[in-house]
């Protein structure tokens, strides 16, 4: 059975053996090269591979090996329930990619879940097929769930009240960069239908400045699975309008019933601009999954909330992290006045670590499930995100695709043309010839995605093209308004023989079928742009072609990336951001791959 490569590091090693996989011991130095980072030595990882994988050459494998799972390999075998296979199969996805087989039993199991993988390697249903099976399966145990009281108020006036149980079932949450990639995962979801009743087998929302969320009243919205947002919007929606919604649509009525949190692009979202936004979401969860511990153990313990008010802050702190047993640890004792003792309630507890146990007997906190998914994982620099990831996150499963951070290897060619200088004219007029010498292109057929530096040179690039061509050159970047860059993304997505010019906006999440040539009008400024824009063909086991343009000012960087293609090793290895390979040029006279500096 052929398997991409994956890393585990949980302190209980995850049943590989259902897979039908071979275990080897991890080296913690011997990780996969698109991780940077070293995984701490107390991780106690396996490595599973299959018994061929590492024979597969990558260069004669075809498209479609290495795009699919074995043929052996359904998503029944992958342990997805009838109704969710039914639905994948009606909406086309017959056969798990290498990516869906590898994250569907670790997400089931609930445990934290890092998957990198190449773009196009069907990431999303990854995450979003076993998810729903989770949420349509047995009801789950909201985060927080206490018996209600009278004075619960449900319009969220007063945010400083205790929260009782949520009118929500439990849901996942699914942060992503922008509201274009938030509308894709929307119409993935959407996508899986029941044949019988012919509707959507899990129900998501987009939650965005224009969008609220929907109505649970009707029958059809009862329960709501996935909520779909970026990082500001979502704040912003909180601090506004969200209690006009009821208590749920507040800061602290939301954790209560999100059970599982998926980041999509995590080195986006982690890193830059969203990191002040990201930040204050972690911490919203923080504040109130600490509420949830410390309510859990005070019902646990029969008190009163004055009587935990009372409780040394040291003692509050260990139930927040260890529980009740902790306490007892700890030395802890209850008041006299209360209900139990401490004894008598360890004893009516099953055993640590029986989770289904812990479920059944509807306890009031539950783990919430993070997932992390990314094309790219940039490790040069002081802090980086999977440093971040691996901090927060100690138990959590690594899982990454063979050709991680390898420009979507032997499924793509690529071409490279030198320019003889930095003329935009001359840059034009390369790229207007590589698109009349497009085979697919010139018999009315492929769809060619030009890249460009920023929106000038978009516009520029654009005009130039509409004047040499008779083909339609449409155009994607932020100052287009948002209704024509939903048409042009329908164009290219449903039409042949389309041509749109887009700057990076377009490089990340959007999944444009049949995307036939990536052309760099202008070059990338970064191993992870390149790779992300690279990523627009090739996707879902087809070939691709790819055409760099460039010239002497970035001849060296052109130089590093072809290198590390054609050893086949992977390009963020070279660099991770433009600066770091010039300040490595500058220090050396020339560039030095990662671990070969003197």
């Amino acid at each position: 059975m052929k398997l991409l490569v994956g890393i585990i590091n949980p302190l209980t090693t995850p049943k590989c053996s259902n897979l039908n996989l071979r275990q080897t011991q991890l080296n913690v130095k011997h990780i996969h090269p698109g991780f940077g980072f070293q995984i701490p030595k107390h991780y106690h990882g396996v490595r599973c591979f299959s018994q061929q994988a590492e024979a597969t050459n990558s260069k004669t494998a075809g498209a479609d090996s290495f795009f699919f799972a074995d043929d052996s390999v359904t998503f029944a075998s992958l342990g997805l329930p009838p109704d969710v296979c039914q639905a994948l199969h009606q909406a086309g996805y017959t056969r798990p990619s290498k990516s869906q087989q590898l994250a569907a039993s670790p997400v089931l199991q609930g445990r934290d879940v890092v998957l990198a993988a190449e773009t196009g390697s069907g990431k999303t249903i990854a995450y979003l097929a076993p998810l729903a099976a989770a949420l349509l399966s047995s009801p789950q145990v909201p985060v927080y769930q206490k018996p209600l009281t009278s004075n619960y108020q449900d319009d969220g006036s007063n945010e400083k009240q205790r929260y009782s149980r949520p009118r929500h079932q439990p849901a996942a949450l699914i942060l992503c960069p922008n509201v274009a990639l938030c509308e894709q995962v929307v119409t993935v979801a959407s996508s899986l239908i029941n044949p019988t009743t012919n509707r959507p087998i899990i129900h998501a929302a987009l939650i965005s400045s224009r969008t609220g969320p929907p109505s649970l009243e009707k029958a059809a919205d009862s329960q709501l699975h996935f909520v779909v947002t970026t990082p500001a919007s979502l704040l912003s929606f909180l601090n506004n309008v969200g209690p006009a919604y009821g208590a749920d649509w507040t800061r602290r009525g939301l954790p209560l019933w999100i059970n599982h949190v998926v980041y999509d692009e995590a080195d986006m979202l982690l890193g830059g601009s969203y990191g002040r936004h990201i930040k204050a979401l972690r911490e919203l969860f923080r504040i109130a999954d600490k509420e949830a511990a410390e309510e859990g153990v005070r019902v646990e313990l029969g008190m009163s909330e004055e009587e935990w008010e009372m409780v040394p802050w040291r003692m509050q702190r260990i139930a927040v992290s260890e529980g009740v047993a902790g306490l007892h640890k700890a030395g802890f004792k209850v008041p006299v006045n209360s209900n139990e003792s401490i004894e008598s309630i360890l004893d009516g507890l099953p055993p640590l670590g029986d989770s289904s146990s812990i479920q059944q007997q509807q306890l009031p906190v539950q783990k919430r499930q993070y997932i992390y998914v990314a094309a790219t994982m940039p490790t040069e620099g002081d802090h980086t995100v999977g440093a971040d990831i691996a901090a927060a996150h100690p138990k959590a499963v690594w899982l990454s695709g063979h050709a991680l951070h390898q420009g979507q290897g032997a499924s793509v060619t690529h071409n490279w043309v030198q320019l003889s200088s930095a003329s935009v004219e001359e840059r034009h007029a390369a790229a207007a010839e590589v698109i009349r010498t497009d085979a697919l292109l010139s018999q009315g057929q492929g769809r060619v995605l030009v890249f460009t530096k920023d929106i000038a040179s978009a516009e520029a690039t654009a005009a130039a093209l509409s004047s040499a061509l008779s083909i339609p050159v449409l155009k994607y970047h932020k100052e287009v308004p948002p209704l024509d860059r939903s048409q042009a993304l329908d164009t290219i997505s449903t039409k042949q023989g389309v041509i749109l010019v887009a700057t990076d906006a377009a490089a990340r999440g959007l999944d444009l079928p049949d995307i036939s040539h990536v052309i760099q009008a202008d070059f990338a400024s970064s191993a992870i742009d390149f790779l992300h824009r690279v990523g627009r063909t090739a996707r879902a086991g087809k070939s691709g072609k790819v055409t760099s343009l460039y010239n002497e000012d970035n001849a060296m960087l052109v130089g590093a990336i072809k290198e590390a293609i054609k050893e086949g090793v992977p390009v963020e290895g070279a660099f991770s951001r433009n600066r770091s390979f010039k300040k490595k040029v500058r220090k050396y006279g020339k560039y030095v791959p990662r671990g070969r500096e003197a």
